[in-house]
């Protein structure tokens, strides 16, 4: 469908695009009202090398590029099924996510919870951060991997509170918002063409039942006029003329009588006979 075709569609039914924006803002209000309220809390954790590693003099921080396969093992341990069912038994609807940070080369895991209300999520972020080095050292055991020689973990950053998470409600908002504005703009497309399909249909069925003699207004009062002119152009030619084209039938006989007059005075040595001779 060409644009100009959608674009006047819309100009023709402009009271439903009005009605539709009307709605959609009553429903993105209805949406930011009713949408359940989230808060989130975040905290890093850093991978430190093994003392081994290091010595005792030595930097840890310069050996933290060498983690992050460890730290790919590690957010796969702790995001199993098993794991976030065990830490999410006791928090009803909250959730959690573990990740690398993006923004640095090196071997910092960001964990994310989410819940319905900041005590829970706090609750929770704790909850994740407790089980990380838990299950960081459960991988190393497994090894048999000494402990001098083991990685282990350090927190960087913990929030203190948790706070509203905007993004998921204004995600639902522009949703809700996008999905109207393009319904509008379907429907009114619609109905219009439906509208316009309905007036072509009902012009064609007047045109075939529309009689053949059946004159305009107009028409009927043209031809009004010219009989009227006719009329006078016969009665400055010839009155006689003119009076039969009123009455037919009395100008043929008074016709046939002049004729007939004539005829009697032409003939030269013939009398007209008279009603009471022999």
């Amino acid at each position: 469908m060409q644009l100009r075709t959608v674009l006047a569609s819309v100009a023709r039914r402009w009271y439903l695009v009005v009605a539709g924006i009307l709605v959609t803002g009553l429903l993105c209000m209805a949406v930011q009202t009713s949408a359940p309220e989230k808060y989130k809390s975040q905290a890093s954790l850093v991978l430190m090398p093994s003392s081994q590693s290091i010595g005792d003099a030595g930097n840890p921080y310069l050996y933290l590029g060498g983690l992050s396969e460890a730290l790919d093992i590690l957010i796969r341990k702790i995001t199993s099924q098993p794991v976030m069912e065990r830490l999410l038994a006791n928090f009803g609807s909250a959730s959690y996510t573990a990740e690398p940070d993006r923004g640095t080369s090196g071997a910092i895991l960001v964990i994310t919870a989410t819940a319905n209300n900041p005590e829970e999520a706090m609750a929770l972020l704790k909850a994740v951060m407790d089980e990380t080095p838990r299950s960081l050292n459960e991988m190393q055991e497994s090894l048999n991997v000494a402990v001098p020689a083991r990685i282990t973990t350090m927190s960087l950053l913990i929030d203190r509170k948790a706070v509203p998470e905007v993004k998921a409600r204004t995600q639902l908002v522009f949703v809700a918002g996008a999905g109207g504005l393009a319904l509008t703009l379907v429907l009114s497309v619609l109905v219009d063409g439906l509208m316009m399909t309905r007036t072509r249909k009902k012009e064609a069925l007047k045109k075939d039942t529309l009689p053949d003699d059946e004159t305009s207004p107009m028409e009927g009062r043209g031809t009004a006029e010219n009989a009227a002119l006719r009329s006078r152009t016969l009665q400055a030619r010839d009155p006689i003329m003119a009076s039969s084209d009123v009455r037919p039938g009395a100008s043929r006989t008074k016709q046939t009588s002049q004729e007939a007059t004539q005829t009697h005075e032409e003939i030269p040595g013939v009398l007209p006979l008279s009603s009471g001779s022999s």
